[in-house]
């Protein structure tokens, strides 16, 4: 897993976190003035975890795409050293 994706994945638990504390919050003030603004609040705090969620997916699609293309160049290079090497002898 690269850097980038034990970042997101922090930042995911961390959003997640927050967002229980809202969800907390929320129930306790349930009845209050500012429900409605814990509601949008809330809202936009699930759309962003959806967000980042799909970009996590992204990203981790990505990067199997490019450990599948650095496999591939690696193999590339093997050969042809081999074959340089062959040639030199």
């Amino acid at each position: 897993m690269s850097s980038l994706e034990v970042s997101l994945e922090k930042f995911l638990d961390a959003l997640g976190t927050l967002e229980r504390a809202v969800d907390r919050r929320f129930a306790a003030e349930a009845d209050g003035p500012d429900s409605s603004a814990l509601v949008e609040e809330l809202d936009g705090l699930r759309a962003d975890k959806a967000s980042l969620a799909s970009e996590l997916e992204r990203v981790r699609t990505q990067n199997r795409t490019l450990e599948a293309l650095t496999d591939d160049v690696n193999l590339r290079l093997d050969g042809a050293i081999g074959e340089i090497r062959g040639a030199l002898k």
